[in-house]
């Protein structure tokens, strides 16, 4: 298998569970915020990709990233 560089991506999806705020939560208009979400939006701004914040219960982020639901975790 050949390696994937960062300039080969696109979209960098990253796994969170928004209920430890004010590192990341839901809004009241439902997106996601808090500091993990700056820090992945500016990871992706610097790559020049799409940055994808996707939830996901705190006990199956490990077992998410495991079965390539999503690139990287901010939590």
């Amino acid at each position: 298998m050949a390696p994937i560089y960062a300039t080969d991506w696109t979209v960098i999806r990253f796994g969170v569970d928004p209920s430890y705020a004010p590192f990341e939560s839901k809004a009241p208009d439902g997106n996601l915020v808090g500091l993990d979400i700056d820090i992945g939006s500016a990871i992706c701004a610097q790559l020049k990709v799409k940055c994808v914040s996707m939830e996901s219960p705190r006990g199956s982020l490990i077992l998410g990233l495991k079965a390539r639901k999503f690139d990287g975790i901010l939590s």
